[in-house]
Formats: C-alpha cells, sequence, structure tokens
C-alpha cells in the first residue's frame, strides 16, 4: 500500500486548516454552553488541593498565606464571572441552550458563587447568576 497516494487524497492545504480552526474557535465563543461550562469549571476547581500544597510550601507566615488564599478566591471567581456575562439574553440562540443547559455541576458552582458574592456584598452579581439559573431548568433540581 502506497501511503503518499492515500494521503493525496486529503487535499487541505495548512491554509484551509488555519481558516477552518479559527471557524471552530469563533463558533465555540458564539455558544452559551462554551461560557456556562468555563464558569463551573472554574469555580468547582477553585479549592484545588495542589494550589494549597503550593501556597503552604511557601516560606511565608499564616497573614500571606491567608491573603493569597484569598486573592486567589477573589481573582477566580471574578474571572469566572466574567465568562458567565458573555451570556446575552437577547440571544434568541442563548436562551434556548439556557434552557436544556442540565448541569448539576454547574448549579453547584452557581450556588457557591452566590454565597461567595453575598460575603463580598457584591449582589449585582448574585442576582446576575440568579437570572441565569432562572433561564435554566436547574432551579427546581
Amino acid at each position: 500500500m502506497n501511503l503518499d497516494k492515500m494521503f493525496s487524497m486529503f487535499n487541505v492545504t495548512d491554509e484551509e486548516v488555519s481558516i477552518l480552526g479559527k471557524e471552530q474557535a469563533t463558533s465555540y465563543k458564539d455558544d452559551a454552553h462554551f461560557y456556562l461550562g468555563l464558569f463551573y469549571k472554574m469555580i468547582n476547581r477553585e479549592d484545588s488541593i495542589a494550589f494549597t500544597a503550593l501556597i503552604q510550601s511557601l516560606h511565608v507566615d499564616q497573614a500571606t498565606q491567608t491573603d493569597i488564599t484569598t486573592v486567589s478566591k477573589y481573582l477566580t471567581y471574578n474571572h469566572a464571572f466574567n465568562y458567565l456575562t458573555s451570556i446575552n439574553f437577547n440571544n434568541q440562540q442563548h436562551l434556548v441552550q439556557l434552557l436544556v443547559y442540565d448541569n448539576l455541576d454547574f448549579k453547584a458552582a452557581a450556588n457557591k458563587a452566590i454565597c461567595y458574592f453575598i460575603e463580598e456584598e457584591e449582589y449585582e452579581k448574585c442576582s446576575f447568576l440568579k437570572k441565569v439559573l432562572d433561564h435554566t431548568p436547574l432551579l427546581n433540581k
């Protein structure tokens, strides 16, 4: 079997592959599921054991370790929330995607984030998270 002949059947140039990759990346970013997934993965991994071990291995006092943890938590929750704000409630496709989004990990992350933002007194963010949850079938689960 001549492999050169077999692979010659696929006449896709590097430029076409690059264009297809960019189109696929753009199409993912138009999808509400993309942002919902980024949100819950960041929130649910916030308590990572590896990060805790790294902080404890630093040769700093307890107060500095606590400060590092506080800043890390702040950055994680706010960065995850910023992904979620890419959901457009005026976009019919996003609304349809929310109506079928049935991921309990997302619900757990959203509830965890709501608790965090209540502690930080960022009630606008809590309201937005509640609005997202209201548009999913997860509210009554």
